[in-house]
């Protein structure tokens, strides 16, 4: 494992320097399973296996972890705005209040992954797989959830105004709470989800 982490951040620690990140987090990061509050902006991390790794509170804005191996790790309130985890594999892992403002999320795998209270304003989470997640309080306001896979995910309280969910399936999903407020749904699959005190005003729901 170590190995695949050292190989795959070759290029991060070359260019280190005009992203701002510490190479010594990134040592640490190749040498150990835990990062808790290193410094990655910007590395290089496309492909690295990270699995059970604890990267709580870590700098990880605009990090590349394309194709990422992320399943159980701890990235609980992370900064991960930016980043590209188009892709990557989050299955079960802690992203407890993380930000992910802007980050690429293009096919993700999030299954029962917990992502309460994290904030993904404007995020590219398309065809992204996050049924059984965690996504209680979560902003996920303008982001892009087009056939996304939500099935049986929590999404109380969430704020999801403005959100694209075209064609996604959220069938058996908790909605009870959250903000749709002039979000997207044509199309998606709303069977037995929980729509108690939901606020739909200005939503769109051709063909739900």
């Amino acid at each position: 494992m170590k190995k695949s982490i050292i190989l795959s951040l070759a290029f991060a620690m070359i260019i280190g320097p005009a992203f701002g990140f510490k190479e010594a987090d990134l040592n640490q990061l190749s040498n150990s399973e835990y990062c808790v509050k290193c410094d990655l902006s910007g590395a290089d991390l496309g492909g690295a296996r990270l699995y059970g790794h604890n990267l709580s509170g870590a700098d990880l804005r605009e990090a590349n972890l394309f194709r990422a191996y992320l399943g159980e790790a701890n990235l609980s309130y992370a900064d991960l705005s930016g980043a590209s985890l188009d892709f990557a594999a989050l299955e079960s892992a802690n992203l407890v209040g993380a930000n992910l403002n802007g980050a690429d999320l293009l096919s993700a795998f999030l299954y029962k992954t917990d992502l309460s209270k994290a904030i993904l304003i404007d995020a590219n989470l398309s065809r992204a797989i996050l049924n059984e997640a965690n996504m209680n309080g979560a902003d996920l306001s303008g982001a892009n959830l087009r056939y996304g896979d939500l099935k049986t995910t929590n999404l109380s309280s969430s704020n999801m105004s403005y959100t694209d969910l075209t064609r996604a399936e959220l069938s058996g999903a908790d909605l009870s709470g959250a903000d749709l407020s002039g979000a997207d749904l044509s199309g998606a699959d709303l069977s037995s989800s929980n729509m108690s005190y939901v606020n739909l005003q200005g939503a769109v729901l051709l063909n739900t």
